[in-house]
């Protein structure tokens, strides 16, 4: 997933002609290595050693604690802070290097024959085109450099069980039963989270960002079957698509887009505006950002280099400032698909997901059943070996492991950062793939549930004047160490949406 990541989170490249290589003799320090060939790959010939690539540079920024507890401060309820979402500049400066590092950059790349003109500066990013060692001097100040080290495989980490229904279809109600089992439909959603529905047009409005890959594509018409099936009060829903790095939208594919189709089609009827498809750029302006993101695809943890999960994260963190809900599927491989680490021993471990460990997106779990919702088997979670546990998460989670004792003990990361944070109803839902009526049981179907509800609740605070709510994990620990639940109230349609 993590490649494609970093190009949709708003690295902008530029095409360079030079190459990089000292002027003088220096000492050289390797920022990243392989040991071994990745997981699905194969060893293939040497590359030309002429040839050119496309770099980008991750540079530490000067002011990188002091952002970090900014982030989570104006997502916390009942600081100062909170809901004081940066601008794009204002989290751009936050996080540029010291100004004796940036110079230090510069010079190494100039001196290697790269006119300052050819290289693109764009806050803790650089990038170039080029060939490349690193000397020491500037060694210590990269966080790093891709593409190098990343051999990504990019799994569907969502709705790996489905089954195809007969073609009959039973209509839904406005006033959907939640003791109805058969199939999890967007009435049956806004009945059991018992989320308030309005026909009136809404003047405060939320954009969910959906993120597809793999050459997976949303069908238009697949929606407007699900639409007259199961929500036809509704006829005009749709959504937009953006396309980036050369992203298609085929819409007469044969292939199957089921994990697509779900992303958009049952959350539907729970927001009206959502925008579908629309894959969001940190160099976008602040009113063109989605104010969720959700993508449903991931891999395990230990198969992406540190420095390349520290980064991506880290993309999160600063969307979060700006005031996007990254909101992610915990995977449906219980505490991990292999078991086994990485690390040459070979030895029994729960392997985490990533990015759905990353701390600074919101993961989710899947649910099944009514009085009592239980965690369904398959719905993954745990403790991240790479991330620490942030500190708004102690207090829960430390409960949780001295009632766990020295079970499972060795096999996971006790100090690590736990997910999910946030689980919905995931088996049952209908989705329709190339015209063919399907039910869908996985993470990928209670995702983007989740995401809709935050849309909602984005609808109700901008009608009331105030920000949308970001990066939601410490309100949700906040929250739940109070014992409160979410309650809905209901916003004249009239009000206007917050500028």
């Amino acid at each position: 997933m993590l490649t494609l990541l970093l190009s949709s989170l708003g690295v902008l490249l530029v095409g360079l002609v030079a190459s990089v290589h000292p002027s003088r003799p220096t000492s050289f320090q390797v920022i990243e290595q392989l040991t071994s060939v990745p997981d699905g790959w194969t060893q293939g010939p040497a590359p030309d050693k002429t040839a050119l690539l496309r770099f980008n540079l991750a540079v530490h920024a000067e002011k990188e604690a002091i952002f970090h507890q900014r982030v989570v401060n104006i997502s916390t309820p009942g600081h100062p802070l909170y809901g004081s979402h940066m601008k794009r500049d204002e989290a751009k400066d936050f996080l540029r290097p010291r100004s004796e590092v940036s110079a230090q950059l510069l010079f190494w790349l100039t001196s290697g024959g790269l006119s300052c003109d050819k290289i693109k500066v764009d806050g803790a990013w650089i990038s170039f085109d080029a060939t490349y060692s690193v000397p020491v001097f500037v060694a210590f100040h990269v966080r790093m450099i891709q593409p190098t080290t990343r051999f990504a495989r990019l799994p569907l980490q969502g709705s790996t069980l489905f089954r195809v229904t007969a073609p009959s279809i039973e209509r839904e109600t406005e006033k959907g039963e939640v003791n109805r089992n058969e199939q999890i439909t967007p009435s049956y959603l806004r009945t059991l989270y018992k989320i308030p529905y309005s026909k009136e047009p809404q003047y405060a409005s939320s954009k969910v960002g959906v993120s597809e890959y793999l050459e997976r594509y949303t069908h238009y018409t697949d929606l407007q079957l699900f639409l007259s099936a199961y929500v036809p009060e509704a006829p005009e829903a749709n959504f937009s698509v953006k396309s980036i790095n050369g992203g298609l939208n085929v819409q007469d594919s044969s292939a199957g887009s089921m994990e697509a189709n779900l992303a958009i089609q049952p959350s539907t009827e729970l927001q009206r505006t959502i925008s579908g498809a629309a894959t969001l750029l940190l160099n976008l302006a602040d009113e063109d950002l989605s104010d969720v993101l959700t993508p449903s695809y991931g891999e395990n943890e230990q198969s992406v280099p540190t420095r390349y999960a520290e980064v991506a994260c880290s993309l999160f963190e600063e969307l979060g400032a700006r005031g996007v809900s990254g909101i992610l599927s915990s995977s449906d491989s219980g505490v991990g698909s292999s078991c086994k680490s990485n690390d040459g021993t070979n030895r029994i471990a729960f392997t985490p997901i990533f990015p759905g460990a990353c701390p600074f997106v919101t993961s989710v779990g899947a649910t099944e059943g009514i009085n009592p919702e239980i965690a369904v088997a398959f719905s993954s979670g745990g403790f991240s070996e790479r991330f620490d546990r942030p500190s708004y998460q102690e207090k829960a989670v430390q409960a949780y492991l001295n009632r766990l004792g020295n079970r499972w003990d060795g096999l996971y990361n006790p100090a690590g950062r736990d997910y999910p944070g946030v689980a919905a109803q995931g088996v049952s839902y209908p989705v329709f793939d190339n015209g063919e009526l399907i039910i869908v049981d996985g993470t990928s179907a209670s995702t983007p549930t989740v995401a809709a509800v935050i849309s909602h609740l984005n609808v109700l605070r901008l009608s009331q004047h105030n920000p949308v709510l970001s990066f939601l994990n410490p309100g949700f620990i906040a929250l739940a160490s109070k014992g409160s639940r979410i309650s809905w109230t209901e916003v004249p349609p009239a009000a206007p949406a917050r500028k």
